[in-house]
């Protein structure tokens, strides 16, 4: 025989069931009166998607992009507060729905042998999802957007300062043409040379001067060794032909040291015409001071 506490603990259980289906009923209620006071759902704000090349924005400027930053943050609140009204209004809906028997979702066997039950949503709440809206991604949607903006202003920075660059740099060597070609009649006029451009008045200057001649090859044998002693071999060659060449003097000197450098001596480091005894910074100073200032100046042109 069952005892009295066994019945006590049967009544207890049914009693809270029953207060808890009636707290149930009394939130149904409850939402739903609210909803029907809240009244229809609201349409959410629209983010002014892709307009800023047009209307009242009609240059776009980082000042610009940063008004509509905050625009995006504005309407982002105001949604916010709409969509939690809306999910009232829907939960309204669903409660009165249900009490009258309509479910959001039917479940059945498509045939006797499927061995899975099909979910399928009734349209009343598919057309509730549809209709209300309760989630804003159009912030994120015009964000991007936006960044998309800024990243075309840098670009357009970029290319603007690369072109200020390049149309700089054309003016530079467009007035160092005028200098150069004006430096190349002057100096021609100076010596009474032919020469047509700088290199040839180059090559003009090096042949008044043997040590001239000589000291330019050996520095840009100094710069360039990669073909051996190439340079400074032609500087030399040049250097013993030159009608000013003296075999009793220092340039016998000057051209036994240069031989033992590109001959035996030669190490593969071209830096040695820098630091021999008759390098080439010592032969240019044996050079004509008015000479070679031209001379430098005609190299530095090229």
């Amino acid at each position: 025989m069952l005892s009295a506490d066994y019945y006590i603990s049967d009544i207890i259980r049914a009693t809270e069931g029953i207060k808890r289906q009636l707290a149930e009923r009394d939130e149904r209620i409850r939402l739903l009166t609210e909803g029907q006071n809240l009244g229809g759902y609201k349409a959410l704000r629209a983010y002014p998607e892709r307009n800023l090349h047009s209307g009242k924005y009609t240059t776009v400027t980082k000042e610009t992009i940063e008004r509509a930053y905050q625009q995006a943050e504005e309407i982002k609140t105001a949604n916010a507060a709409i969509i939690a009204h809306n999910i009232k209004v829907r939960d309204a809906i669903v409660i009165f729905m249900e009490s009258m028997g309509f479910k959001k979702e039917e479940s059945y066997y498509k045939s006797i042998y499927a061995k899975k039950r099909t979910t399928n949503v009734n349209g009343w709440w598919g057309e509730v999802n549809l209709k209300i809206p309760t989630s804003d991604g159009g912030c994120e949607n015009f964000k991007s957007y936006l960044r998309g903006l800024e990243n075309e202003l840098e670009k357009q920075e970029k290319d603007r300062l690369a072109a200020a660059e390049r149309q700089k740099a054309e003016l530079a060597f467009q007035e160092k043409e005028k200098e150069a070609h004006a430096y190349l009649i002057k100096t021609c006029i100076k010596y009474d040379l032919s020469a047509v451009n700088l290199t040839e008045l180059r090559d003009s200057l090096m042949a008044r001067c043997k040590y001239l001649t000589l000291a330019y090859w050996l520095e840009k044998n100094r710069g360039d060794w990669s073909d051996g002693t190439d340079f400074a071999e032609r500087g030399l060659n040049a250097f013993y032909n030159h009608k000013d060449f003296d075999p009793d003097g220092v340039d016998t000197a000057i051209g036994a040291e240069i031989s033992d450098l590109i001959g035996e001596s030669w190490d593969g480091d071209g830096r040695c015409f820098r630091d021999c005894k008759f390098n080439y910074d010592e032969l240019y100073s044996m050079a004509d001071a008015g000479l070679y200032e031209d001379f430098q100046k005609t190299v530095n042109f090229i």
